[in-house]
């Protein structure tokens, strides 16, 4: 990016990101990976695409913050309301990293 580029002046910014378009292609088409080489914790594309379309939780209208709970060391959330789009909560806690789960996985 050019030092003089004036980020305050949209039309500016505008340009200059078009010129680098051609720039921005040739960087993708070398760091682009296909779906099967990236891995997706043994799903489908069809199944990727599903759990990345899961409805997102908001609070207040889904959980409440979480609170103290009634125990040492426990937490509670006072409201849970599953999304329109829901059929249930399902919840996982690790303190390594979670793969993403299929839909309808069993517990």
């Amino acid at each position: 990016m050019p030092k003089d580029l004036d980020l305050t002046n949209e039309e500016a910014v505008g340009n200059y990101l078009l010129s680098q378009a051609s720039k921005l292609e040739e960087i993708t088409k070398e760091i682009a990976k296909d779906f099967h080489e990236i891995g997706g914790a043994g799903m489908t594309w069809e199944e990727y695409q599903g759990y990345h379309n899961a409805p997102k939780l908001k609070t207040p209208d889904n959980y409440s913050i979480p609170e103290p709970g009634f125990k040492e060391g426990t937490t509670r959330l006072a409201t849970l309301k599953l999304p329109t789009e829901a059929s249930k909560w399902q919840i996982q806690i690790s303190h390594n990293e979670v793969l993403p789960m299929k839909k309808k996985t069993p517990f």
